[in-house]
């Protein structure tokens, strides 16, 4: 008879820790799906790309200095003068004053066109250098869409781990009431003491207990997951891992981070963009050449002229002599910046190989302790088996057959944690290398084209509408 109640509650617990693992149904959402609404509606990404769109308009603002620049002007004035006139006659001796006010308006407007012919190149190398910064924009876009990513898969893994969790713990809660009901029935015919009882109340309190702390997990990454993706999450189907996308090795890992990961590349651009502002600020010490037209007409400019009209064409040209040394100084400050910018190419690849040494390692203990798990849940079942057989003939009391429930229970919820920690190490590595974007993943999207709005916007002389209409 107690035989019998042993190795039913066992099965009842073996059935409720096997719930993490049924199949899920073929309509629930999968990882690419949830990757794919993040590109197209995740706020932190849309925000990285309105940011390239804002690093765009440097390179129209940076030709604005070849363009040429037309201003008009107009003025009127209410003028009121006294005037005192004394005049002396000289066969008379006398002398005579006039007295009076005279009133005008002097008005007129005036057209001035001006027109750069030679500004020590300060507009062409204003123009490499905002493209340089465009490029670095865009390898900034691609970091951004890489944590966006990373955040996604940890979430939607988060989800999966903390839901299996919840089921797994809900029928150890399960399972252990019934071991209870079985120990209090057995207790009041006397083949247990009071001790039994306690035991398997204090393991149900603790099962509760484990239970909440579980389900205040999941809630808690369900509300990561709508803020990451963008809707709640649903059934989710397990994830597909991403090995075929790794490198085969650790030195190919650290060869493809140092060359393809955007926070290189990034480092790379800002180099080249110290160097034009080098020249950019050179250039404010050579002279400059530029025309000048102005065109002007003016009524009642004084009281014996009632109208005038000019047209005047100059060249002007400007040869700094000396600034104070202002100049200078934005050229040794210039000079430090780009030498700034070259020490921390070095420190992105170190920190770069960090991460991917880091990361590697991580994967690789992930693996290890899958294997390890597995073979870890299979001798924590065969020692269930043991010890319930052991107490059938009343060789083990109720608290081995809890521990070694326990002992089972823990092993699964480390193959549900393993599980999640090997997807996101993988997901983590391939950000590490540069290769986590939608292209890789090969996600179902149109993907964004950081150079369509810069084609736009890079030649328009004049216009205060966005390509995006606003």
């Amino acid at each position: 008879m107690v035989g019998w109640r042993l190795r039913a509650l066992s099965g009842v617990a073996v059935i409720c820790l096997g719930v993490a693992f049924t199949p899920v149904a073929a309509s629930a959402q999968s990882l690419a799906q949830a990757l794919t609404e993040t590109y197209s509606a995740n706020p932190t990404l849309n925000a990285a790309r309105a940011q390239l769109r804002i690093t765009n308009e440097g390179i129209p603002i940076a030709l604005s200095g070849a363009r040429p620049t037309l201003s008009a002007s107009a003025d009127v004035s209410q003028q009121n003068q006294f005037n005192s006139t004394t005049v002396v006659n000289t066969q008379t001796n006398r002398t005579t004053t006039t007295q009076g006010f005279t009133s005008s308006q002097p008005r007129g407007y005036s057209l001035t066109a001006n027109q750069n012919l030679f500004d020590g190149w300060r507009t062409d190398n204003a123009v490499r250098r905002a493209e340089a910064l465009v490029g670095a924009a865009r390898e900034v876009l691609r970091t951004s869409e890489q944590d966006v990513f990373l955040a996604a898969a940890t979430a939607y893994m988060d989800v999966i781990q903390n839901t299996s969790l919840v089921e797994l713990q809900r029928g150890n809660v399960n399972a252990i009431s019934e071991l209870l009901r079985a120990t209090q029935n057995r207790f009041q015919v006397g083949e247990v003491t009071r001790t039994d009882v306690a035991q398997a109340e204090a393991r149900l309190a603790l099962a509760r207990a484990n239970l909440a702390v579980a389900t205040a997990n999941l809630n808690a990454s369900r509300a990561a997951y709508r803020r990451v993706i963008g809707r709640d999450p649903g059934r989710l189907s397990p994830a597909t891992t991403v090995e075929r996308l790794l490198p085969r090795t650790l030195e190919a890992a650290l060869s493809s981070g140092s060359r393809e990961h955007p926070q290189v590349r990034a480092a790379v651009f800002n180099v080249d963009a110290g160097a034009f502002a080098v020249k950019v600020a050179e250039s404010t010490m050579l002279p400059t050449v530029a025309l000048q037209a102005i065109l002007s007409h003016r009524f009642s400019a004084t009281a014996t002229v009632n109208e005038t009209a000019s047209a005047q064409v100059l060249a002007r040209v400007t040869v700094p002599i000396y600034d104070g040394g202002l100049g200078s100084a934005n050229v040794r400050q210039a000079k430090e910046t780009m030498a700034q910018s070259r020490i921390n190419i070095d420190v992105v690849r170190d920190t770069i190989r960090a991460n991917v040494v880091g990361t590697w390692g991580a994967l690789e203990q992930q693996r290890a302790l899958g294997l390890a798990t597995t073979a870890q849940i299979e001798a924590s079942q065969i020692a269930l088996n043991g010890v319930r057989e052991e107490a059938r003939v009343g060789q083990r009391t109720t608290l081995d057959v809890l521990n070694a429930e326990q002992d089972l229970l823990n092993a699964r919820v480390q193959r549900i944690q393993n599980d999640r920690n090997r997807i996101v190490a993988m997901f983590t590595l391939l950000g590490a290398v540069g290769r986590l974007n939608a292209q890789a993943l090969s996600l179902p999207v149109a993907l964004y084209d950081p150079g369509h709005h810069l084609s736009q916007v890079r030649d328009l002389w004049h216009g205060l509408r966005t390509p995006g209409g606003d």
